[in-house]
């Protein structure tokens, strides 16, 4: 037990900064630290230390910075958190570029399947759960969860060039 605790030392001192620079791209410096601190947790709870590679780790911090901001999207301290890094990208943000984004995001949304993209527009922008429009479309909840996995992942090849910006628009 000592010998695998010290590996996982090991790797936490490895990456630990690096870990915590790159989660600050996504949030504030004080919920990166938590974020990696919340990851190695995990880490030693699920998983053997011969398995963790770099980009494991990276990919898990960003990861959860990701759920961590669609968790809080909705707070105003957050909204002007994310403009505050906004500005520190873009003097003044260019019309033409947020027009060009909306315009391929309504495109990459109209280009998805019937059913998926109604499960996508009543999840995201009608609020409502996957239980709701699991009775609502008269699918099963899995199949909606499904429907609604499977759109994200659509969109996010659809807008790969544009998704930095709109990770830092949301």
């Amino acid at each position: 037990m000592y010998g695998r605790l010290e590996k996982y030392h090991s790797i936490f001192v490895s990456h630990y900064g690096d870990l915590c620079n790159y989660a600050s791209l996504f949030v504030p410096a004080h919920d990166a630290e938590d974020v990696v601190c919340d990851i190695f947790a995990n880490l030693i709870e699920t998983k053997d230390p011969s398995q963790i590679s770099r980009s494991y780790l990276f990919t898990s911090v960003r990861n959860r910075c990701l759920n961590r901001i669609r968790d809080r999207r909705s707070s105003r301290a957050y909204q002007e958190y994310i403009a505050e890094r906004l500005s520190e990208y873009f003097e003044t943000p260019d019309e033409s570029l947020l027009m060009d984004i909306k315009e391929q995001l309504c495109n990459a949304i109209q280009d998805l399947p019937e059913r998926y993209r109604q499960a996508f527009v009543l999840s995201r922008f009608s609020g409502m759960s996957n239980k709701e429009i699991a009775q609502h479309l008269n699918l099963s909840q899995k199949t909606v969860e499904s429907y609604v996995t499977n759109s994200l992942r659509l969109l996010r090849t659809a807008l790969k060039d544009y998704l930095f910006f709109i990770l830092m628009m949301i």
